[in-house]
C-alpha cells in the first residue's frame, strides 16, 4: 500500500476510499465517450478528406431491399453537396424507418422505449 493512502493510525482515509470508488465510473464514462467520439470523428475525417481532394461527398446512392430475406443494401456514390442534399431528401423516409426499427430493437435490449427519430 502506498503511504499516502493510509490514515494516521494505519487505516484508509475516507478521501482515498471515495477516490477509489469514483475512479471506476470515470474510466467507464471516458471510455464510453471516446468509443462514440472516435468513430464519428474518423468518418468525418474521411468525408472531409474525400471532399478536399474531389469536391464531392460520399452519399447514399441507392437503397435496395431483398424481398425474400428482407435484407437491405445501400450503395454510396460521390456527389456534389447539392446533389447529396437532394438524395438524402429522397431517402429520408427510408432512413427514418430504419432508425425507428433500430431504436425499437435497442429499446428492447435496454428496456427503454419511445425514442424519436432525429430526422424531422
Amino acid at each position: 500500500m502506498r503511504a499516502s493512502a493510509r490514515g494516521k493510525k494505519g487505516g484508509f482515509s475516507a478521501l482515498s476510499i471515495l477516490g477509489a470508488l469514483l475512479s471506476a465510473p470515470t474510466g467507464f464514462l471516458s471510455g464510453l465517450v471516446l468509443g462514440v467520439v472516435a468513430p464519428v470523428s474518423a468518418v468525418a475525417g474521411i468525408v472531409g478528406g474525400v471532399y478536399l481532394f474531389t469536391k464531392k461527398v460520399p452519399c447514399v446512392g441507392q437503397v435496395m431491399t431483398d424481398e425474400a430475406s428482407g435484407e437491405r443494401s445501400v450503395t454510396l456514390k460521390l456527389m456534389t453537396p447539392d446533389e447529396a442534399r437532394a438524395a438524402l431528401e429522397v431517402h429520408k423516409a427510408e432512413f427514418k424507418e430504419m432508425w425507428d426499427r433500430l431504436s425499437a430493437g435497442l429499446g428492447e435490449v435496454t428496456g427503454q422505449t419511445g425514442e424519436k427519430s432525429p430526422l424531422p
